[in-house]
């Protein structure tokens, strides 16, 4: 196998700190748009498009593209890096359980693309169904903008939460208009999202949006709030809600495999992670160091894939967007997937006759420290380059830093996905 680069993203409720920069993301909005929420998808650029050869990075399946530089992953590679091949060979595959992916627009050809994909890598023909909160949009025939990004973003949502739980049902809730900080997109959003928790009990939801608590201004905590009812109804019905804040990236080559903090500066792109200014530190985080907290919510709390160079492989045939196999990574990529595993934990939870996840963040505190690959400060390349922390290069930014244990820019670290799952379920009441 190739070398393999990935990033990894945090796990968390309710409303989250992120900072990521923004590299060919097709959802990016003109500033007379407002704030919005946006997907953190990031696309790598063709870089080749000649026959294959042995220099490439990545070779596509058919139609076959290819990437000089940039390397991607197949379901294969990822479920076998994480150890979740071993879980699916124990016939835990998501059977029963449904994973929920919330997007805007959702995209016209979601259905048959993720068919194609399906057929491509071997999978289990999926069992999609797209619900539109506000009523069917639009799409124009040459998708771009906003439209654009949100599909490339619904595609790589389904498609890699099918390749991590491949006999689990999925779920599109398709809000119309795209997700905003205004009277529009997030009623849309709440009516979506109220609908499957109460429709899907015991269901995972995949939000692969995010926006910084500061983008909420003075109105901050009136619009917390109103996400805090939602998610305390998802809790309720024991529904998990992962979103998408923060990663690290992931290197893996024949007999080895190292994982320093995501920072890609050819993008130029680094993780997030922080304490939160809204919201004080939460009980299930009291046995970290308050000296590290300062008595708020730290970010994130644990980590999995999503890096550009080394990211998912992933089929649209949309319009305005080549037909065929992209790279895709952001920490779009790593919410649908950590979504899938709780749907994988959840299948155990039917087995053993025993509660469905819900809300997971007290159970992470609580997993043993083998349960993670811990991330530490890593030295590659001529130039001994450590990243030892998530300041994007050159930015003058100070990064929070990656110590051995839990830190504010890697969490506990990536799941190791087989002990992970199967110690998730049995501290399940």
């Amino acid at each position: 196998m190739k070398r393999l680069l990935t990033l990894f993203t945090a796990m968390a409720m309710v409303v989250l700190t992120f900072a990521t920069a923004g590299f060919f993301t097709l959802a990016t909005a003109p500033a007379s748009a407002g704030l919005q929420f946006v997907p953190l998808v990031q696309v790598a650029p063709d870089d080749n498009t000649n026959a294959t050869g042995p220099s490439d990075a990545c070779t596509s399946p058919a139609p076959v593209h290819t990437s000089a530089f940039f390397h991607c992953y197949t379901p294969a590679q990822m479920t076998a890096a994480y150890g979740v091949d071993t879980l699916h060979g124990e016939g835990i595959t998501g059977k029963g359980q449904t994973i929920v992916i919330v997007d805007s627009y959702g995209s016209p050809t979601a259905l048959s693309d993720l068919q194609f994909f399906s057929t491509t890598f071997g999978l289990p023909q999926p069992d999609l169904t797209i619900f539109y909160p506000n009523g069917t949009p639009t799409y124009s025939k040459s998708m771009h903008g906003i439209q654009a990004g949100w599909a490339e973003e619904t595609s790589l949502d389904l498609q890699w939460a099918h390749a991590m739980a491949p006999d689990a049902k999925l779920v599109l809730i398709a809000a119309n208009p795209a997700e905003t900080e205004g009277v529009q997109g997030f009623p849309s959003m709440f009516k979506g999202e109220q609908y499957a928790i109460a429709h899907y009990p015991g269901s995972v939801i995949s939000q692969s949006f995010a926006v910084t608590e500061q983008s909420f201004n003075a109105a901050a905590m009136q619009q917390v709030a109103r996400f805090d009812q939602v998610y305390q109804q998802a809790v309720a019905n024991h529904v998990t809600v992962p979103s998408s804040p923060t990663d690290v990236s992931f290197t893996n080559t024949p007999g080895s495999r190292t994982e320093p903090v995501w920072n890609e500066p050819f993008l130029p792109a680094a993780t997030g992670g922080g304490r939160s200014v809204l919201y004080t530190t939460p009980s299930f985080q009291s046995g970290i160091s308050q000296g590290l907290l300062n008595g708020r919510r730290g970010l994130p709390d644990l980590s999995w894939n999503a890096a550009v160079d080394g990211g998912a492989l992933v089929y649209t045939s949309f319009g305005g967007v080549r037909v065929g196999w992209h790279i895709i990574g952001g920490t779009s990529a790593s919410t649908p997937q950590l979504a899938a595993m709780v749907a994988l934990t959840n299948q155990l939870a039917d087995k053993n006759h025993t509660s469905h996840v819900g809300y997971l963040n007290p159970f992470l505190y609580h997993l043993p420290a083998g349960d993670f690959n811990d991330i530490v400060p890593q030295t590659f390349g001529p130039g001994n380059v450590t990243l030892a922390d998530n300041s994007p290069f050159g930015s003058g930014i100070l990064g929070m830093a990656v110590t051995t244990g839990y830190d504010l820019a890697t969490g506990f670290g990536s799941p190791v996905a087989d002990s992970f799952v199967h110690d998730l379920a049995t501290a399940l009441p």
